[in-house]
């Protein structure tokens, strides 16, 4: 066997859903011609495992869309408002009057429902924020309910309450499919694939067979060649042949994952600054409400 074939096919760059589906295709003509029953069921778990990746990605983005213009974003919306109104009102009293009943009240709220920053509390998935949408106004009507009372807050923890029922509701409309979902699904896809690849390589004995399903493999590969190398080059307005939205779509889910992870490290890290600045009184005046919008996932 050659070499240079099997070290080509070590080698293989990560494939994207829409190639591997071309790929199985013209694979499939070369075993219309050249029965492999070994190969045959091979190739269809790479194209399922393509069909399927593509699929839960689509969906997600659909997903992800409705979300953000549906009722949950809605409701999300009107329990961030809310929340900020809480967070600023005792921000400033901590800021301006820290020795004052108030002050010392608004710093317990502080301390108790917002120990990380606002952002911490409204920049994050909906699952999440309705959790401690929960937490924050059980702690305002049990241990609490004084200090808020004293902040003339009860309206507004009135509000906070009638917007748990309609957030959960709003939920529990949507299904939602995670990143990790769709990264599990796209690793599923790289291993169908590349089994299929080793299978050729380590299984087929004839030679003229083994280039020919080998050659729509080695085809897609210098296509994405082509697209990453151009992409290192800085190529703008890339032809048809070269651009690739399905990598597009690959690469934007990976640097997802990289910037969740990035964004909580960094919320942990400004949350602590942030609440130590309020509790002793050092933190600076904000005259809007402090709600960052962002994508949620």
């Amino acid at each position: 066997m050659n070499i240079v074939m099997i070290d080509r096919v070590r080698n293989l760059r990560r494939t994207v859903g829409g190639r591997l589906v071309q790929t199985t295709a013209d694979m499939d003509r070369v075993l219309a011609q050249r029965r492999h029953p070994v190969i045959e069921p091979l190739v269809a778990d790479a194209r399922g495992g393509a069909k399927g990746y593509i699929e839960i990605r689509t969906l997600r983005d659909a997903q992800l869309e409705q979300r953000g213009e549906g009722r949950a974003g809605e409701v999300d919306a009107e329990a961030d408002i809310i929340l900020a109104g809480i967070h600023d009102t005792c921000r400033r009293y901590a800021r301006r009057l820290p020795n004052s009943p108030k002050g010392k009240a608004s710093k317990r709220i502080l301390r108790a429902c917002f120990r990380r920053g606002l952002a911490a509390v409204t920049n994050i998935p909906y699952e999440d924020e309705l959790v401690l949408v929960e937490y924050i106004h059980e702690r305002l009507t049990t241990d609490l309910a004084a200090d808020a009372a004293l902040l003339g807050m009860a309206p507004a923890v009135e509000e906070l309450g009638e917007i748990v029922p309609l957030y959960r509701d709003a939920l529990s409309l949507q299904e939602k499919i995670t990143a990790a979902q769709v990264a599990e699904a796209y690793e599923a896809m790289q291993v169908a694939y590349f089994r299929l690849a080793f299978a050729v390589v380590s299984m087929v004995e004839n030679a003229e067979d083994r280039d020919a399903l080998l050659a729509p493999i080695f085809d897609q590969d210098d296509r994405l060649g082509a697209i990453y190398a151009a992409r290192r080059a800085g190529q703008t307005g890339l032809s048809d042949d070269i651009a690739d939205p399905d990598a597009e779509a690959d690469a934007a889910l990976q640097a997802e994952l990289d910037e969740a992870e990035a964004a909580r490290e960094a919320e942990q890290a400004a949350g602590a600054d942030e609440v130590r600045a309020e509790v002793e009184g050092g933190a600076p005046e904000a005259d809007q409400p402090t709600v960052r919008p962002i994508e949620r996932g």
